[in-house]
């Protein structure tokens, strides 16, 4: 694979750095590959990672006159810092010679290490920070967080948070966000796809890593954000806010004439975002956990026709992968949060027993309709909710009358992270704690801080020889700890898992 060369660059320190012109070199980087990576992020990434405006980029870094992008190196560095970020997450998709016997995942880290670099060097010049620097650095979180949750995710993530109050993201719409013109729309909602990204990054690390949330979503005056294509069509849209109380949540959204499913899945994480808070600000009552699952079993059934998964009249239709996508991912999250409500809260030192086939049954009528094309394209942090809460799917004891039904449903969740991990590295990191599972090794001693960061998906250890750090970190030592710590550590750029995964030969 061909290298980019990346030249030292040391901008002054003013507001002005930022607009001045990058000496990122890249002649090595052909022209067509550039064109190719543009195209793939808007057709392989957007669907998940809606943040850009595909007409007005292209407008942007077009030559009006000859109708080619602009060369890379006349570009200033913070275009140069969201084209790196796109590169990142694009490149696992791009099959041209120039990435010839690199694996998938692998494709974009030259991208993401350039990305870095150019973040370090930017972050110290911005004195009032631009709708396109908070774009690059939410392009570079995710980039992170799809390798792995490592500190550089988690803290880039909280400058994003801080980055997004400066520029007053969190109240963009406090006047209602009505009357706007077609071109005024466009432009706010372009912002409020950025604060929701932010959110969503937000809520996904501390969710994982049991720690609190960097957003408030008392002081929130955000209206969801319209589909992409009443986006691109410049069409207004009315939307709704995320408010009102969790037993009543899906009301404001029925009333809505923004009904792209999205909205709805926004709408369950932030459902998901109150059980979190609910659960580890102290073990709920009884009463409590009955209230959250009638919640939720209310949001499932208010949900709209288009997330019905009837597989005897279901067709797949290219043009609707992203809608399809995210109705996955709304009954994957629901079902997470069910099953950690029924079996998981409060039980730290054993695994629960299951009696019934119903959770089985749900994880079967799910990814069966998930077609693995789909799964390609969807969010990569649905392989978390493949694991279930404290790895819950794999290592909940089964009651014999269920052995088959849940023997069933711990195959395709298998199957369905090994379609993740073909392009993203937080995929191979889940399927090697799963394989490891399997395999019936024991969490015990010292956990690294990096492994630490999956408290959510980490087994339940067994009561004997369990540490605690004092904040409520399970540290165990040993091997395995070792081996956890490189896998998760090395997530970047070069990561191999230490533990071989056998990808099973069959499709869904």
């Amino acid at each position: 694979m061909n290298a980019i060369p990346f030249q030292q660059h040391s901008p002054g320190h003013d507001e002005g750095a930022g607009n001045s012109p990058s000496s990122i070199g890249s002649s090595n980087l052909p022209p067509e590959v550039v064109e190719r990576l543009i195209e793939l992020y808007f057709s392989k990434i957007q669907g998940w990672l809606p943040l850009l405006h595909r007409t007005r980029f292209y407008a942007k870094h077009r030559d009006p006159h000859t109708g080619h992008l602009r060369n890379l190196m006349d570009i200033p560095p913070i275009e140069a810092f969201t084209l790196w970020g796109m590169f990142g997450l694009a490149a696992r998709f791009c099959d041209m010679d120039y990435f010839s016997g690199t694996p998938p995942a692998e494709r974009g880290d030259q991208f993401v290490s350039m990305a870095s670099t150019l973040y370090a060097q930017l972050r110290p010049t911005i004195i009032t920070p631009s709708l396109e620097y908070i774009q690059g650095c939410i392009l570079l979180a995710f980039n992170y967080y799809t390798a792995c949750l490592c500190h550089r995710g988690w803290m880039i993530t909280g400058s994003c948070v801080r980055l997004a109050y400066e520029l007053d993201l969190h109240i963009i719409d406090k006047d209602g966000g009505r009357n706007l013109s077609p071109s005024d729309w466009v432009t706010r909602e372009e912002k409020r796809r950025s604060w929701w990204l932010i959110w969503q990054l937000d809520r996904f690390g501390s969710n994982m890593t049991h720690r609190p949330y960097a957003i408030d979503n008392r002081v929130m005056s955000v209206l969801l954000p319209a589909s992409d294509s009443d986006w691109l069509r410049g069409i207004p849209v009315p939307s709704a806010m995320l408010e009102g109380n969790p037993e009543s949540i899906w009301r404001s959204l029925k009333a809505s004439g923004n009904q792209n499913t999205r909205i709805w899945f926004i709408a369950c994480e932030y459902l998901m975002s109150l059980v979190h808070e609910q659960i580890y600000q102290g073990t709920p009552s009884e009463d409590e956990i009955q209230q959250w699952k009638t919640v939720l079993s209310c949001f499932r059934l208010a949900l709209p026709p288009a997330f019905c998964l009837n597989l005897d009249t279901f067709v797949y239709d290219v043009g609707d992968v992203d809608e399809m996508n995210w109705v996955i991912l709304t009954h994957l999250l629901l079902l997470f949060r069910q099953f950690e409500l029924e079996f998981a809260v409060g039980d730290t030192t054993s695994c629960p027993t299951i009696t019934a086939a119903g959770h089985a049954q749900r994880i079967q009528h799910i990814i069966s309709s998930w077609s693995p094309e789909y799964i390609q394209l969807s969010h990569p942090f649905a392989g978390c909710s493949l694991i279930g809460p404290k790895a819950g799917y794999f290592t909940a004891k089964i009651h014999k009358s269920v052995e088959r039904h849940w023997a069933l449903a711990r195959e395709i969740l298998r199957l369905g992270l090994s379609h993740i991990s073909r392009f993203w590295k937080l995929g191979s990191v889940l399927l090697e704690l799963e394989g490891r599972i399997k395999s019936g090794e024991t969490l015990s001693g010292r956990i690294p801080p990096s492994a630490r960061r999956l408290n959510a998906l980490l087994p339940v250890l067994p009561e004997k020889g369990i540490q605690d750090d004092g904040v409520g970190n399970i540290i165990p030592e040993g091997d395995l700890a070792q081996n956890l710590s490189t896998s998760l550590d090395d997530c970047i750029v070069g990561y191999s898992p230490t533990l071989r995964i056998d990808t099973p030969r069959f499709s869904l």
